[in-house]
């Protein structure tokens, strides 16, 4: 039998609802920001800018031949954004879903945790991608040496835990509001020497957060070392517009108090 060609329909932007109104309204709001001695963010123009090129064959385009059908057709070239788009987002929440399914994350039991952040913090981390990073690294390491530590207390030998980590920057409303969704796998795994090469680790579950820690992790999260909290507040203050508060004395780590287990 030959091979049968499925008739494709080119994707049409330039049709919906949201593409029309940003097209109409965009360059009313960049004025009105001026107008108010404000600046919209570079990143937040390039996004929507490059939203209003994509998939339009006026911005560039592909020309591909089809050898069963004997046919030519034209794809538009896409922004490959990463906040705006709706076409390309989709499209790269698919391919990273079906890549961790098929090749990241084991056939283990998985539980999902949930980090928001105080009003001051998330507005820093949006700005601030050094400060965004190092937070969600405070994050993976205080949850992932909570799992490794539940099962040190089981006698499991050498126990090593997993996660992969997302910052969504937006909520339902579409207001700034970075917060990270984090999957860790819901135990450990673990290795006794003399049974094996390391890379043979045999995955073991471990029980789910308590009482204690449901719903909270101040004895999990721990923020910046007292060093790095005087810094950390000198951004704070430059994002908000306001000046940095008078240092105070800590004695120790200083707990993020809105997290929360799923």
């Amino acid at each position: 039998m030959g091979t049968i060609c499925v008739g494709r329909k080119r994707r049409e932007p330039e049709t919906s609802v949201l593409f029309r109104v940003v097209q109409a309204e965009w360059n009313t709001f960049l004025q009105r920001v001026a107008a108010c001695q404000r600046v919209v963010p570079r990143f937040c123009v390039r996004e929507v800018e490059s939203f209003l090129r994509c998939g339009i064959l006026a911005h560039g385009f592909a020309r591909v031949h089809c050898d069963a059908c004997k046919k030519d057709d034209v794809v538009a070239f896409s922004c490959k954004g990463r906040g705006f788009c709706p076409s390309c987002g989709t499209r790269r929440m698919v391919d990273t879903a079906a890549w961790l399914v098929d090749h990241v994350i084991p056939e283990v039991p998985v539980r999902q945790w949930v980090l928001s952040l105080p009003y001051r913090v998330r507005l820093l981390c949006a700005y601030d991608p050094d400060v965004c990073a190092r937070v969600r690294r405070i994050l993976v390491r205080a949850v992932s040496g909570y799992y490794e530590s539940r099962a040190r207390r089981a006698s499991l030998p050498r126990p090593l835990a997993g996660a992969v980590a997302f910052s969504q920057r937006f909520d339902s409303a579409l207001r700034v509001n970075l917060h990270f969704h984090v999957l860790w796998l819901d135990g450990v795994y673990a290795h006794e020497p003399g049974r094996g090469p390391a890379a043979h680790r045999k995955f073991n579950q471990c029980p789910g957060p308590s009482g204690t820690h449901r719903g909270t992790m101040p004895s999990l999260v721990r923020a910046v070392n007292p060093p790095a909290q005087p810094r950390f507040r000198c951004r704070i203050a430059r994002v908000s517009g306001g000046s940095a508060p008078a240092p105070r004395e800590s004695v120790g780590p200083r707990p993020v108090r809105s997290g929360r287990a799923r």
